[in-house]
């Protein structure tokens, strides 16, 4: 059976817990990127005096946007990053992909994130022109912070976490001893989508405190279709309805009242 969630709960989408989201369409392979070709882009998206001012090769940690279970990767094929300048956002265009990513901190909500998606979007279409849709994916990682709703402790998310995904967590005499727990998990979102699930504590996920809290959401669909540019923004919408009411499944009304 599908995922068969009810919508979130408005507080969800007032939160302020998104550290990281990207979101990247996988289109037919072009033969390289130009350096004229990336001016073009560059100047769609508002160029020198735009959004992203910054032009560099696509090298490095910019290659790592193939977004999949374990995080992004690396692609191994270089194109361009359009970069705000100041680490928080960059809209990376590679021979077969396009992503926008919002870095930790940068993240001021859906509506913002959507507006900027569209942007780069309209530019693909204009100064690349793919013919076909690959991949198209959406990725948001949430992380709470324990000291934002005072816990120390891993079982002190028992008040904030649904306990059906805190599992050992809870268990009396285990959950105090425990220094890292996660899930890994693969959702049919129905139609062709997919969620790849990772949640737990963050000394697991991310390498950071025990008392901090990850939920990392990975919508996406694989199946080729012609690239239609308002169809994926479409998609898109929905993946963040779906990554959102994964959240408020994971969340309990009192975290949700404690992040609004």
């Amino acid at each position: 059976m599908p995922l068969d969630l009810p919508a979130a709960d408005e507080r969800v989408a007032l939160r302020s817990t998104v550290g990281m989201a990207i979101c990247q369409v996988r289109f037919d392979a072009q033969d390289g990127l130009a350096g004229a070709t990336a001016v073009e882009f560059h100047n769609r998206l508002g160029g020198a005096e735009g959004r992203y001012p910054k032009i560099t090769s696509a090298e490095g940690n910019r290659i790592m946007l193939e977004v999949g279970p374990q995080g992004p990767v690396q692609t191994g094929r270089t194109g361009w990053s359009f970069d705000a300048g100041d680490g928080s956002w960059a809209v990376t265009l590679l021979p077969d992909n396009m992503s926008l990513q919002a870095d930790e901190g940068a993240y001021a909500g859906w509506e913002d994130f959507a507006e900027r998606f569209t942007e780069a979007l309209a530019a693909l279409s204009g100064a690349v022109s793919p013919a076909l849709e690959q991949r198209l994916g959406l990725r948001v990682v949430d992380r709470i912070s324990g000291a934002s709703v005072g816990v120390d402790e891993p079982a002190g998310w028992e008040p904030y976490i649904n306990p059906r995904f805190l599992g050992p967590v809870t268990e009396p005499g285990l959950g105090d001893a425990i220094r890292g727990c996660q899930q890994v998990m693969v959702v049919d979102a129905g139609e062709g989508v997919a969620c790849n699930l990772r949640q737990g504590l963050a000394s697991v996920l991310s390498q950071g405190s025990r008392s901090d809290y990850v939920i990392d959401c990975d919508v996406f669909r694989e199946t080729g279709r012609q690239f239609d540019a308002e169809a994926i923004l479409g998609a898109v919408a929905g993946f963040r309805n779906q990554a959102e009411s994964i959240f408020a499944v994971i969340a309990t009304p009192q975290l949700l009242d404690a992040l609004s």
